[in-house]
């Protein structure tokens, strides 16, 4: 018996970094995809110190089925990895439906989004849970944590007008950076300039809400990615390169953030962009060898 499963990567519309903080993110799923297959007779699979990880935590969450243990046999992916689009827990969603699919049972969507957020703990140290809720429940959604207590909520946002938007994912080069270097460097930033910092996170939120609104309202406003921009390097979390991109892309009339945690030393990952005449920004993407993909 062979079984597999998908999911999507994640992309943070707005609210990167303040979603940390209490504020809140508005995230959807794009058309990349992390599969994953299982088969009941062991062979030469796929494998990795995290691959491992995640199917223990499956199996020593639901130890009944541990008798009769899948084998990952194939890992496909169109993601492209550390670049804040969740790569680590769309494959770790991919995992869980494969292996929850293999052993003929479901997981509810509350325990499905508590064992991605145990992998994310191994990848990332502290996350928000952004990530593995949109991953798990596939959804547009509003999501805010309480730092009080660390729990979070989120809500469904009505995503028609997304869809009919046409956004360009731009790669500006794998960030030297991981998730949890870059969070410390914004908290290490709050501890030094506080005043200055918690007011741009604050900003971040009241951005982040009047863009839920937008979409909710079925309306969308591409200059707000443009300011979003602007509040994310005043946070210091966008390096040369993608600015300089971006300023291109706003130079031909376009609109565009970077999205997921951000890097400065190299790239960035993934830059959102927007242009009412998809067609420029096709010909500025090719025209500099930028790697890209429509959402």
């Amino acid at each position: 018996m062979r079984v597999q499963a998908h999911s999507s990567a994640k992309l943070i519309l707005s609210g990167e970094h303040s979603v940390v903080y209490g504020y809140p993110a508005l995230a959807t799923v794009t058309n990349l995809k992390t599969t994953t297959s299982f088969a009941q007779q062991q062979s030469v699979g796929p494998s990795s110190v995290f691959i491992t990880q995640i199917i223990n935590i499956f199996y020593s969450s639901y130890p009944e089925y541990s008798a009769k243990k899948a084998y990952l046999t194939k890992v496909l992916s169109t993601i492209p990895i550390g670049c804040g689009l969740g790569s680590s827990a769309a494959l770790a969603c991919s995992l869980f439906r494969s292996l929850a699919k293999f052993h003929k049972t479901t997981l509810p969507s509350n325990e499905l989004i508590s064992l991605i957020q145990m992998s994310e703990t191994i990848a990332h140290g502290k996350p928000s849970g952004v990530d593995a809720t949109t991953v798990a429940l596939n959804k547009t959604l509003m999501f805010k944590k309480n730092i009080a207590t660390s729990e979070y909520a989120y809500q469904e946002v009505p995503n028609t007008i997304l869809k009919k938007s046409s956004f360009f994912l731009i790669n500006s080069g794998t960030p030297q950076e991981s998730t949890k270097e870059m969070v410390e460097l914004v908290a290490d930033a709050v501890k030094v300039h506080p005043r200055k910092m918690k007011t741009i996170l604050r900003d971040i939120g009241t951005l982040t809400e009047s863009i839920v609104g937008d979409v909710a309202n079925n309306s969308f406003v591409p200059e707000k990615l443009s300011q979003n921009q602007r509040l994310l390097e005043s946070l210091g979390v966008v390096g040369e390169e993608a600015t300089r991109m971006i300023l291109a892309i706003e130079k031909i009339g376009g609109f565009a953030k970077t999205t997921g945690a951000g890097g400065v030393e190299n790239g960035s990952g993934m830059i959102l962009a927007y242009h009412p005449q998809k067609n420029l920004l096709d010909q500025l993407a090719r025209t500099n060898d930028w790697k890209f993909y429509q959402h």
